[in-house]
């Protein structure tokens, strides 16, 4: 039962917001009348016609790189043709998607490297004894000038944990998995840009995740900083020499982010560069008379002397035109290739880097690329990430250790269904794994908060294990905008109100709670400029 579906326009409820855009895996309610709400649906189910629809592709007129789509074909839960109701103009309204809920079903279904899942699971190899390479704190096996020096800038808890991790992958051949413990304030972003770079400078073939695609551009900016201020004093001599080409950000591109900073690592720029550069006016259009003179330096030097006697024997304006056609006959037997295929591009974009930067969920594209196996995962912000969507990127092939780093208490996976949410749905695999044995490296000096704020979390989720780091003890943090009491370093404010839909589909408002805020913020602003005065 599949549909092809001309939609007239799209109209937003809140018309502040842009207009929405198709995407593949997108859900629609196809109805004869006009739902508002979940309960129309119920009402019409009775009494109208109505089916679900899911997105398969565009039309002619649209593609995925520009999907602002009002033509697509969908798949239909149920038989809209012999309806009669559904022959006049329907109304067709956006649910949600679920590309990354099939992903994760599919990864589960998948069964690929169920070896190094079973390894990271099994609770037998924690009493497994460790070697005094792996136990080494001072870390003398990775003797790198720049590592050394963006080291010497951490503080002790977060140097032991990155020198713990990449001392463990250095020595040990099986699966390994590694947990670093990251409250909030701690710098999680630098010290997982270290750790990247790092491994980036030892050639270990990398996958950075994260859940959300605003970290995943955070640390590839934050990487590629560190590379190219490395290599102002690195030579490309140097074995551990890294360059921009070595870095790849890719993802979704209705929702990925890139500034000019970030452009240059991210696979659609890159693939437009590559393809300029193949084309028809690219540096092979220059780089070929040169090959052909080079290859065929002999019948280009005979071409020359001919045109020279020729010169000599004929004068004018008839030696012009036979030196001409000469030169004509030449260029015509230089053969200048086609640009190349953008799947092609974007494969050889894969093959050439050493870390790969995406969102869990983009991952799952890496299942259909032909490149070197990875080697190591960084999963960032995991306890945030579902469980079953971390076996994505876990199962990808040659995978030989996972390092995990996040906070279990903070903020965890969203599951907005109560019955999936009392079925576990949303557990991480950062608190199973702590729960199974696996040690944690804890970092432990936050550099955020207010003293009075850090010993308020501290007490009630760290066993007070945070300390606070010398800046956040200075007077400065001590400063008070306002000179009632209840603005102090935190304030608890009930606010009342009613959730509402945004237009979005996807998000709700509390207008209440908008303006209280707007509120604070202009008592603050207030009396942080008479202040300054």
């Amino acid at each position: 039962m599949f549909y092809d579906v001309d939609v007239d326009y799209w109209k937003n409820k809140d018309h502040q917001k842009k207009l929405y855009k198709t995407l593949p895996g997108d859900v629609f309610v196809i109805a004869d009348v006009k739902p508002e709400t979940t309960s129309d649906l119920q009402s019409i189910c009775r009494s109208r016609t109505w089916t679900f629809a899911l997105v398969t592709r565009f039309g002619k007129d649209n593609n995925d790189d520009n999907s602002s789509a009002t033509s697509f074909r969908v798949k239909a839960s149920q038989d809209i043709v012999s309806k009669d109701e559904m022959q006049k103009s329907p109304f067709v309204v956006h649910l949600t998607n679920v590309t990354t809920n099939t992903r994760m079903w599919n990864a589960l279904q998948k069964k690929r490297n169920l070896k190094f899942i079973k390894e990271v699971l099994c609770t037998d190899q924690m009493g497994a004894e460790r070697c005094s390479l792996c136990s080494s704190e001072v870390g003398a096996n990775w003797n790198d000038v720049f590592l050394t020096s963006f080291l010497s800038k951490m503080n002790e808890s977060k140097k032991k944990s990155v020198l713990a991790c990449l001392n463990k992958m250095q020595c040990n051949p099986k699966s390994q998995v590694e947990l670093i413990w990251v409250p909030p304030g701690i710098g999680k972003t630098k010290t997982v840009s270290v750790l990247l770079f790092a491994l980036l400078r030892v050639k270990y073939r990398t996958l950075s995740s994260a859940p959300t695609n605003i970290a995943i551009t955070e640390v590839a900016a934050r990487v590629l900083k560190l590379v190219i201020e490395a290599n102002k004093t690195c030579s490309v001599a140097d074995d551990q020499f890294c360059s921009v080409g070595d870095i790849l950000l890719f993802g979704s591109n209705e929702s990925l982010i890139v500034d000019s900073e970030t452009e240059e690592i991210f696979l659609d720029y890159r693939v437009k560069r590559f393809r300029e550069c193949f084309g028809p006016l690219g540096w092979r259009h220059r780089f070929t008379p040169m090959m052909t003179f080079l290859e065929d330096c002999v019948s280009q030097y005979r071409i020359f002397w001919e045109n020279e006697a020729i010169k000599r024997r004929k004068h004018g304006s008839e030696h012009e035109n036979r030196r001409k056609e000469a030169g004509s006959e030449t260029d015509l037997n230089l053969k200048l290739p086609h640009a190349r295929n953008d799947k092609s591009l974007a494969r050889f974009c894969f093959q050439a880097a050493s870390l790969l930067v995406c969102s869990e969920c983009s991952s799952y594209k890496l299942y259909k690329v032909k490149m070197k196996p990875l080697t190591v995962l960084v999963i960032d912000e995991a306890a945030q990430l579902k469980e079953c969507e971390s076996t994505i990127p876990l199962q990808l092939p040659g995978l030989a250790h996972s390092i995990l780093i996040g906070d279990e208490w903070p903020l965890q996976a969203t599951v907005q269904s109560n019955v999936s949410n009392e079925a576990g749905f949303g557990r991480s695999l950062f608190p199973r794994l702590t729960t199974l044995g696996h040690s944690k490296h804890p970092l432990d000096i936050q550099y955020r908060m207010h003293p009075l704020i850090s010993c308020l979390l501290n007490a009630c989720f760290y066993n007070n294990n945070i300390l606070d780091a010398a800046d956040v003890k200075h007077k400065s943090y001590e400063r008070h905008y306002l000179p009632w009491p209840m603005f102090g370093p935190f304030s608890s404010i009930n606010v009342c109100g009613r959730e509402e839909e945004d237009g979005s589909w996807c998000s709700h408002k509390n207008m209440v709670e908008v303006a209280i805020l707007e509120r604070l913020v202009q008592t603050l602003f207030k009396g942080n400029y008479h202040e300054s005065f």
